[in-house]
Formats: C-alpha cells, structure tokens, sequence
C-alpha cells in the first residue's frame, strides 16, 4: 500500500511489464513514509535513522556477506 501509494505520487509506476525503476526522490520518500508507519511516536530523522538501523544496515551486512566483500562496513551515521 505505502510503495503504491507513493509511487503513484512520485510518478515511479512502470509503463509497460518491466520492472519498475525506482528515482533516488521516490527511494527516499519510500523509507521516511515507511519509517513513519513503523515508528509513528518519532519524529522524521529520528524515525528514519531507526528504521536505517534497524532493518538496512543488517540487509547490507548481510549481503555484503553474501557476496564476499571485504570492504568493512561504514556506518554513515557516525559522521
């Protein structure tokens, strides 16, 4: 509902049957809308920065463990 809602709003809907291509503003939009229905008692950032944590920085690990990457993790937020 939210990726339908948003896409629609954003314009990021495919045309025809391919897969549909997401734009960087859409990405975005994506996360903060869902961080919002995840973590409703938080503002923007902090909800956004919790949902990073929480959820998209173990998926990267984890595929960077996958794909056997050496390169250490960075965490962004630490900046």
């Amino acid at each position: 509902v939210v990726f339908l809602t948003t896409a629609r709003r954003f314009g990021g809907m495919p045309e025809d049957d391919r897969r549909p291509a997401l734009a960087f503003e859409l990405f975005v939009e994506l996360l903060v809308e869902t961080a919002r229905m995840r973590y409703g008692d938080l503002r923007d950032a902090e909800s956004t920065a919790a949902l990073f944590e929480e959820h998209l920085l173990p998926l990267a690990h984890r595929l960077r463990e996958l794909d056997g990457s050496a390169a250490p993790a960075v965490n962004p937020l630490a900046f």
